[in-house]
C-alpha cells in the first residue's frame, strides 16, 4: 500500500490484506464479470489393449557370450533374439515383473530379477534354451544388476535396505545399498559391500 503499512497480495482465488506491524490479514471483498468461452473436450478414440501389440522400447539389452542373441526386458519381461534379427521369443514364463537380465559366461543361463508388490522381489536363472525359472534368493528384497562371477559359480546384484517393502518406490529411495553375492545355484546372499546412498 501507499502509506507502506500493508501489503496486498492474493491466495485461495481472493484478494487479501496483510497488515505489516502485526502480520494481521483480511480479506478484500471484490466482484467481477467475466465472460468465458467454453468449448466441448476432445475425446480421440483410442484402441486398449487387443491380442498384440508393438513395443516401442527395450531396456537391459546384453549380448550373448557368442554373439549370435540378444537378451533384453520389454513389457515386463525377458526375451531373447537371434542376430542378426530373429523373432522375439520370451524366455521365462511367470507373471511377476522382470528386470536386468544377464548371461552367464558359457551362454547357457540367464538371471534376472523379479519385483511383485505382494511378495516382492527375488533372484532367478533360467535355461537359455527356456524353460521353468529357478528362485535363487531366500529373502524377498528389492534386488537390481545381476553379474556372473567369470567361473559361472556365483551371482552379483545390488541389494537394497528394504524401503520398498515400506513403501518407497525405487532404488533411490533406498539410505543404503548392498552389493551382495549368491550361489549360482542359489542360497543366502553374503553382503560383499554396503554403501550410503547419496541420493
Amino acid at each position: 500500500m501507499p502509506d507502506s503499512k500493508a501489503i496486498v497480495a492474493s491466495w485461495g482465488g481472493k484478494i487479501g490484506r496483510i497488515e505489516v506491524p502485526t502480520g494481521a490479514t483480511s480479506m478484500i471483498p471484490f466482484t467481477v464479470k467475466v465472460e468465458q468461452r467454453v468449448e466441448d473436450a476432445l475425446h480421440p478414440a483410442r484402441r486398449i489393449g487387443g491380442p498384440s501389440f508393438s513395443s516401442r522400447m527395450i531396456r537391459w539389452p546384453s549380448l550373448s557370450p557368442d554373439g549370435r542373441g540378444l537378451l533384453f526386458q520389454a513389457v515386463g519381461h525377458t526375451y531373447m533374439i537371434a542376430l542378426p534379427g530373429g523373432p522375439p521369443r520370451r524366455v521365462t514364463t511367470g507373471d511377476a515383473l522382470e528386470y536386468a537380465p544377464a548371461w552367464s559366461p558359457d551362454g547357457k543361463t540367464i538371471a534376472f530379477v523379479t519385483w511383485e508388490e505382494a511378495e516382492g522381489g527375488h533372484l532367478w536363472s533360467v535355461p537359455a534354451a527356456g524353460g521353468a525359472p529357478t528362485r535363487l534368493t531366500r529373502t524377498p528384497d528389492q534386488y537390481a544388476n545381476p553379474s556372473f562371477s567369470a567361473d559361472g559359480r556365483r551371482i552379483v546384484l545390488v541389494r537394497g535396505s528394504g524401503a520398498a517393502r515400506r513403501g518407497d518406490e525405487t532404488l533411490g529411495d533406498e539410505p543404503y545399498l548392498r552389493i551382495v553375492m549368491v550361489d549360482a545355484s542359489g542360497g543366502e546372499t553374503r553382503t560383499v559391500l554396503q554403501t550410503d546412498n547419496p541420493g
